[in-house]
């Protein structure tokens, strides 16, 4: 290309000279002379004063040319040419030649919250916003940090280094940063967002999490030194942080317990531990907490009285009570003294025995007591749970044994104490003295116990009725009917034995009917009846004796004759005998034979008549 442009030029220029005169300059028309000026990219100016495209050309002599001293290009929204002439002031008195220098930029948009330092090709350029870089340029985001205040700053997190050789953005992440400045004679042992480490003065980034996990640093196994106060923060200010210095001494007691103690005047517990240099000790005697349902009572602590200037050990001197629960007082015996046992504390190895605890009211109420635990020996915290059970008294009167269910269990019902809530069933039944004598329950109950209840059972006595015959009878007792060869009849009932007793469909036996009152014992009864048959005619009943003989007839016109279709099928006036149920229909029918011979009887006497009456006249 450059080669193309160098051609070009002198191709102009060898043109040039073509028309010049022997002083190398033009004759223009009106004799002013004009020289000829070669530029070789046209750039905007002033010639004369007039702005105007500069470009090469013939310019009349005494022409001033001012050019500035940087111009450009645009070929797009992000993409220029830079114009830098060699010469911005020209009086024209001769030909003149002027180079153009053509630099290809880049738009490079810079996007930061804080100042920005950039090398471009090595050179220092301080940034705050979008700036225009030549082509190929080297471009370094170098790591720097921006001091914005006493103790803050802005780091720097994207540092970055390209060549630009199109439009480019480069964004810049600002960490805010504060400075924690640790003033202590011993280690601070923090979490650092988690991460263990002793905390040193230095620049910790905005929103770390700063939690001291131990504010005490050991300088023997019996003193430390507690700093305060202990850090949990979220950082988002500089830190100044130098802790108070407070010694601490162990004080030790022999027994691991808690123990009553006025602690610089104050009434606390005392148990192993930690105490400020100073701090003044009392130890009472008395009973002391160890845990729950445990105590400790101290009989004796040396000393008793005590500054915590150093390691103090404390020999303790008692013994361990435990608490027994119980959920009511119940009567039994503590290391064998009788008496009501009731819930509290009782010292290691004490025997207690409890017993059940029965109660009973005048009015019929029971009530007892049960312990779920009987003997108790006393080494740990106890909890008896003391069950209370109400009873009723069921007062039963019964002359006979009584069955019964209780609760679903069969039982044979007595007066007797029966548990609160309890289902009691009477149901029917029968008390039997014999084969031919019983008693029948006459109140059957079912009956849940709330309260003190009586029951008195009602026995009705029953003989037995047996009918020495071969079929069922029909008897009728309390107005109630059934068909039997025997029953069970109350004492005074009338036995009512009815003529007719229908074994099945059509049969049927005839008895002679009685009445009986019933008072005692009463043999078997002899029972004799007639066994009759239905016998259905025409949709007519009529009883008929077993073995009876009937005539099958219904009177009909001598010129039909008749069947009786049914159980049998006979002939109208046949003889039948009855020994099962007959059901039987007349069906008709003409008959010919009889009905010709009487039709021509008939026309005989017409004909014998007509003849008469011809004599006659």
């Amino acid at each position: 290309m450059r080669r193309g442009i160098l051609l070009l030029g002198i191709t102009l220029l060898l043109a040039a000279l073509a028309v010049l005169g022997s002083e190398g300059h033009a004759q223009s028309s009106s004799g002013v002379p004009q020289y000829y000026v070669s530029i070789n990219y046209p750039v905007w100016g002033e010639v004369n004063g007039t702005p105007t495209l500069v470009k090469s050309g013939f310019y009349p002599a005494g022409t001033v040319i001012t050019l500035p001293r940087e111009n450009y290009t645009y070929l797009s929204p992000g993409n220029r040419l830079l114009l830098i002439p060699n010469v911005t002031f020209v009086y024209l008195k001769s030909n003149v030649s002027i180079f153009v220098k053509v630099q290809p930029q880049y738009l490079l948009n810079v996007s930061t919250a804080y100042p920005l330092t950039v090398l471009i090709n090595g050179s220092n350029v301080s940034v705050s916003g979008p700036l225009w870089v030549n082509a190929s340029a080297q471009v370094v985001v170098p790591p720097q940090a921006s001091l914005l205040g006493n103790g803050e700053r802005a780091v720097l997190l994207n540092p970055s280094s390209f060549v630009v050789n199109a439009p480019r953005t480069y964004k810049a992440n600002w960490q805010l940063q504060y400075y924690v400045n640790v003033s202590s004679p011993y280690p601070v042992l923090v979490y650092v967002n988690g991460t263990l480490q002793t905390l040193t003065s230095g620049w910790l980034p905005g929103g770390t999490k700063i939690v001291q996990i131990n504010p005490y640093y050991y300088l023997t196994p019996f003193e430390r030194v507690a700093l305060s106060p202990v850090l949990n923060l979220t950082l988002d200010s500089p830190l100044n942080y130098a802790p108070r210095i407070t010694y601490q001494f162990l004080v030790e007691l022999s027994q691991n317990v808690t123990v009553p103690a006025l602690v610089d005047g104050k009434p606390s517990y005392l148990s192993t531990g930690w105490f400020d240099q100073g701090t003044q000790i009392e130890i009472t005697a008395g009973p002391s907490n160890v845990s729950k349902g445990v105590q400790f009572y101290i009989t004796n602590a040396n000393p008793t009285s005590f500054t915590v200037d150093s390691y103090v050990y404390v020999k303790v001197s008692g013994y361990y009570m435990y608490f027994v629960n119980l959920t009511s007082p119940l009567n039994g015996t503590v290391n064998g003294v009788p008496g009501t046992v009731y819930s509290g504390w009782y010292k290691r190895g004490t025997l207690i025995v409890l017993n059940e605890t029965v109660a009973v009211y005048p009015n019929g109420t029971e009530i007892v007591l049960e312990p779920s635990l009987s003997v108790i020996y006393v080494d740990s915290p106890k909890s008896v749970e003391v069950t209370k059970l109400v009873y009723y008294y069921l007062n039963v009167s019964t002359s006979f044994p009584l069955k019964a269910f209780m609760n679903g269990y069969e039982v044979t019902l007595k007066s007797q104490w029966v548990m609160a809530g309890s289902n009691v069933t009477v149901p029917p039944q029968y008390y039997y003295v014999n084969s031919t004598y019983r008693l029948e329950l006459l109140n059957p109950e079912a009956i849940r116990v709330t309260e003190p209840t009586s029951y008195v059972a009602r026995w009705s006595p029953e003989y037995l009725i047996a009918f020495n015959t071969s079929f069922p009878v029909n008897v009728t007792v309390n107005n109630s009917t059934c068909l039997t060869q025997s029953l069970w009849v109350p004492v005074g009932a009338i036995v009512k034995v009815n003529p007719y007793v229908q074994v099945s469909q059509g049969v049927r036996y005839q008895v002679e009917p009685f009445e009986l009152t019933v008072e005692h014992y009463v043999p078997p009864i002899p029972i004799e009846g007639e066994k009759q048959f239905a016998v259905t005619l025409n949709g007519n009943v009529q009883w008929v004796n077993q073995g009876a003989q009937i005539t099958l007839y219904q009177p009909i016109p001598f010129y039909e004759t008749g069947l009786w279709v049914g159980t049998l099928s006979a002939q109208n006036g046949q003889i039948v005998t009855v020994n099962s149920p007959l059901n039987e229909t007349l069906v008709t029918q003409v008959n010919y034979q009889y009905a010709l011979t009487g039709f021509t009887f008939i026309a005989s006497l017409v004909l014998s008549g007509l003849t008469l009456a011809l004599r006659r006249r």
